[in-house]
C-alpha cells in the first residue's frame, strides 16, 4: 500500500461540535510531524479556509473550482488548504472541466489528483451539517471519518443522525473506508458530573453500534477559538498548553489510526 494517502472527514450532522476546530488542530499538528498535509474546506461557509489561510498558497482554487478539476497550488513548504466558497452551495448543477456534469465521485477524483500532483502525505475535509452534496460527496471520498460531538443527549442525538446519513451513503455508492468511524468527545466540561455520566456512556455504548471512540476528550477552551480566528497555532501559544497537549496526544493517535508516521518530529515553529 505504498500508494495510500488517508483521507481524513470530519463530519457530523449537528453544527457546533468543533469540527472545524478538530479539523484544523489535526492538519497543523500533521504538518508538525513533517507531513505534507492537503485540507480541502466543503462548507460554504468557509471557516477553514479562513482559520487556515497561511496554507492558502496564492493562486489557488476555491472548493467548488476544485470539484471542477481546477489545480491546487501549494505553499513553499508544499503545504495546500482549499477553501470553501459559496458557489459549492450549487455546484453540482454545473460542469468539470473536461465537460462532465459534477457528481458525488467528484470530490475522489479531485483529491487523488492533487496527491498524485503534489504527493501528499495525508487529506483533511471538513464538512458542512446537513446531508448536502458536498457532504455526500466528502463521506464518500473518505478512508477515515472522524464524528466529532458534545457529551450530552443532543450531541448522542447527533452520532446517531450522523450515522444513518453515513450508512444511506454506503448503501447507494461506492465507498471505501477503511476502518469504522471514530467518535471523538469535544468542548468537554470535566467538572460537570452530567458530561461525564453521557462521555461513560458513549464510550460504552458506541462501539455496539460500530463505532471507535477516541479515548482523548477535548476540552472546551474559548482561547482555541481566538488563536484560530487570528491564524495563530494553538500549539504555540501557552495560554493554551492544556488544550495543545489534548490535540496533540490525538494527532497521535489519529495517526496510529490512519498507519501514518511522522517525517520530522517539530517542537515548535511556525504554520
Amino acid at each position: 500500500m505504498s500508494d495510500y494517502v488517508p483521507v481524513i472527514v470530519f463530519t457530523n450532522q449537528k453544527g457546533g461540535v468543533g469540527k472545524t476546530t478538530s479539523a484544523d488542530a489535526v492538519a497543523d499538528g500533521f504538518r508538525r510531524r513533517g507531513l505534507k498535509v492537503l485540507a480541502v474546506d466543503m462548507d460554504p461557509q468557509g471557516s477553514l479556509g479562513r482559520i487556515e489561510s497561511s496554507c492558502v498558497a496564492k493562486g489557488t482554487c476555491c472548493s467548488s473550482s476544485f470539484l471542477k478539476g481546477a489545480p491546487v497550488v501549494c505553499t513553499e513548504d508544499g503545504q495546500a488548504t482549499v477553501p470553501g466558497d459559496l458557489d459549492l452551495a450549487n455546484v453540482s448543477d454545473e460542469a468539470d472541466l473536461s465537460g462532465a456534469k459534477i457528481d458525488e465521485y467528484s470530490l475522489s477524483k479531485a483529491i487523488a489528483e492533487a496527491v498524485e500532483a503534489h504527493g501528499f502525505d495525508a487529506v483533511i475535509v471538513d464538512t458542512q451539517p446537513g446531508m448536502t452534496f458536498a457532504t455526500i460527496s466528502s463521506t464518500i471520498a473518505a478512508t477515515h471519518l472522524v464524528i466529532p460531538t458534545t457529551a450530552d443527549r443532543l450531541g448522542t442525538e447527533a452520532v446517531e443522525q450522523t450515522l444513518e446519513l453515513l450508512s444511506a451513503v454506503s448503501d447507494s455508492y461506492d465507498v471505501s473506508w477503511m476502518s469504522e468511524p471514530a467518535v471523538l468527545i469535544t468542548l468537554f466540561r470535566g467538572i460537570a458530573k452530567l458530561a461525564r455520566t453521557f462521555a461513560s456512556q458513549m464510550v460504552e455504548e458506541f462501539p455496539k453500534m460500530g463505532l471507535k471512540v477516541f479515548q482523548r476528550r477535548i476540552g472546551i477552551t474559548v482561547a482555541i477559538q481566538d488563536a484560530q480566528a487570528h491564524g495563530r497555532s494553538i500549539y504555540d501559544m501557552s495560554v493554551l498548553k492544556g488544550a495543545a497537549f489534548e490535540y496533540d496526544v490525538l494527532v497521535g493517535n489519529i495517526m496510529n489510526w490512519c498507519g501514518l508516521r511522522p517525517a520530522l518530529q517539530m517542537e515548535g515553529g511556525e504554520r
